[in-house]
């Protein structure tokens, strides 16, 4: 699984798998780790390009809902990795949220800093 873009009803997903087709498998009840999605919801099966990444769509979810998320690759549902995403409420409806920004100087933990007073 790659990325997850959300609306009020409805989420995009950018998927990148070994075989295809691919389709997502959802559900508002938190999965076990390593066990299938019990009584899932799916998405559209989606075709793969040739480095094997797809986009896939799903629509009619509900606003303000947590949804858990896996991708299916090939009729087999990674149970490895699950994903989680919060729909929005509808446009123009007042929210709060929280911005994070994180980043990485690639220095690979040689970072050091070196104060103004002369160090």
């Amino acid at each position: 699984m790659l990325a997850c873009a959300t609306s009020a009803t409805g989420a995009t997903f950018a998927v990148k798998v070994t075989d295809g087709p691919v389709r997502i498998v959802y559900s508002t009840v938190q999965p076990d780790p390593g066990v299938a999605m019990s009584d899932p919801a799916y998405s559209s099966t989606a075709t793969v390009d040739t480095d094997g990444a797809a986009k896939v769509s799903v629509s009619g979810l509900g606003e303000r809902t947590r949804y858990w998320w896996r991708v299916e690759d090939n009729g087999a549902e990674d149970t490895t990795r699950t994903g989680t995403f919060l729909t929005p409420p509808p446009a123009g409806t007042p929210a709060s949220f929280v911005f994070a920004a994180s980043g990485d100087a690639g220095l690979g933990g040689a970072c050091a800093f070196h104060g103004f007073g002369g160090d």
